[in-house]
């Protein structure tokens, strides 16, 4: 078998390169040891407590966000739509929904819900909230806003997926094409959550200056996330939250990470400034790339490539199998893909299905001389002496040229017994030294 393929390693072109792990306007500004007593003062005044929802509730409760789309005041807004129905009208639970400015009804939306974590029945009202949410129909995502229990934030969550999950096509939403956007002691919740998978319907999560104390031992290395923090925040935050993006990264999660350097807590509503604008308006375009159903098909892709060549790396065949095979009938004419499954197969003594692969990789003009002598191999191994000589031919005329393998392949073991092999041999080498043009 020719195994030069097998040095695509190499040269990954695939997830792995594709993974980003993005620092923006990074900047390390070091407490001085002399400086700590006389900033004391600056400190509680900027950072307030290590619980970061104070600020949030301080600045996020009353200040409107400062990215206001133009045509922010004429998205659709259907208010105390009711997910959890308590024993009084006043227990019951409410979402708002909003739409892009015209919209319908003509299509299921791809949703974001702004995560209520820390369990506010009012933060759905927070100009904080509404403005996010404006701000993410605008680029043509539906957004959930939504009333939670303090003491049951998690599993009200849980309660207002399942009932977009039931309601989604009454509301025009897909369901199945979810984000998660948590800020502060919001993200507390929502991250252990995120982490918790499967959820297949959870395409990406944002979270804004907040980290928990401790998180899952395990970083999904499938969900694209978000993460911002705010350079003047506490120092004990963004301790967690440089570690945890530390750790995504080395989960090789498709991951953007942005440092607001001068930013206090809360910036989105507390600083009006050209970065925050900017990292607002970056935010929305993650999301709503994320939620687009090209990338979603491209992360489809890439996801089974990474299973590939990880499997290819432990040299479980098997699972390589598996994934190209999946892989190859999701995109059928990858022609990497049917050389790669046919590779996997040779290893699992599968010779028969391996012609197959090998013929169709040919067919695809992928490595058409190296697809051609596996299958030459595939044949020899298969004791199908008379079209393995024939295909060992084939392979030479279309430019196969590692005399050193055709010598030792024990994939070719059958076939030097038989005097044909010899005299091919001889021909091409004839032809090789006396300069004649191959076909």
């Amino acid at each position: 078998m020719d195994e030069s393929g097998g040095l695509w390693y190499q040269c990954l072109r695939g997830p792995m390169q594709r993974k980003r792990f993005t620092v923006i306007g990074v900047e390390f500004a070091p407490w001085a040891a002399g400086m700590r007593l006389s900033l004391v003062a600056v400190v509680l005044f900027c950072l307030c407590p290590i619980s970061a929802s104070a600020p949030q509730e301080e600045g996020g409760r009353t200040r409107m966000l400062r990215f206001v789309p133009e045509r922010a005041a004429e998205c659709g807004v259907k208010t105390g739509i009711v997910y959890h129905a308590g024993a009084e009208a006043a227990l019951s639970l409410t979402f708002d929904l909003y739409t892009p400015p015209g919209f319908k009804g003509e299509r299921a939306l791809p949703l974001v819900v702004f995560v209520n974590g820390v369990g506010y029945r009012d933060l759905k009202d927070w100009g904080q909230y509404t403005g996010w949410a404006r701000a993410a129909a605008c680029e043509g995502m539906a957004a959930v806003t939504y009333q939670a229990t303090t003491n049951r934030a998690a599993d009200d969550l849980e309660l207002l997926m399942l009932y977009l999950k039931e309601h989604g096509a009454e509301l025009s939403l897909d369901a199945s094409n979810v984000a998660w956007w948590a800020c502060s002691d919001n993200v507390s919740r929502a991250l252990p959550l995120a982490m918790a998978g499967p959820r297949p319907y959870l395409r990406c999560a944002v979270f804004f200056y907040g980290m928990p104390e401790q998180w899952p031992a395990v970083i999904r290395p499938d969900l694209p996330l978000f993460i911002v923090k705010a350079g003047v925040d506490t120092p004990e935050l963004n301790t967690r939250i440089d570690r945890f993006a530390l750790q995504a990264a080395a989960a090789n999660v498709d991951m953007t990470y942005v440092v607001h350097a001068s930013a206090r807590h809360a910036f989105d509503v507390n600083e009006d400034s050209v970065r925050t604008r900017d990292i607002i308006q970056d935010t929305l375009k993650f999301m709503r790339t994320q939620l687009s159903t090209q990338l979603q098909s491209e992360s489809e892709v890439a996801a089974l490539e990474r299973r590939a060549r990880l499997a290819y790396f432990r040299s479980d065949w098997a699972e390589m199998a598996r994934a190209y095979e999946a892989l190859a009938k999701l995109k059928p004419d990858n022609g990497e893909a049917h050389y790669r499954l046919g590779y996997a197969r040779i290893f699992l003594g599968r010779f028969a299905e391996a012609v197959a692969d090998f013929e169709r990789s040919a067919d695809l003009d992928f490595m058409r001389p190296s697809s051609t002598y596996n299958v030459a191999c595939c044949r020899s191994r298969l004791g199908e002496i008379d079209s393995a000589l024939a295909t060992l031919r084939l392979a030479l005329e279309r430019g196969f040229e590692n005399q050193a393998l055709i010598k030792e392949d024990p994939d070719l073991a059958n076939l030097r017994g038989d005097p044909r092999f010899g005299e091919l041999m001889k021909e091409w080498l004839e032809k090789k030294t006396g300069g004649d043009k191959r076909p």
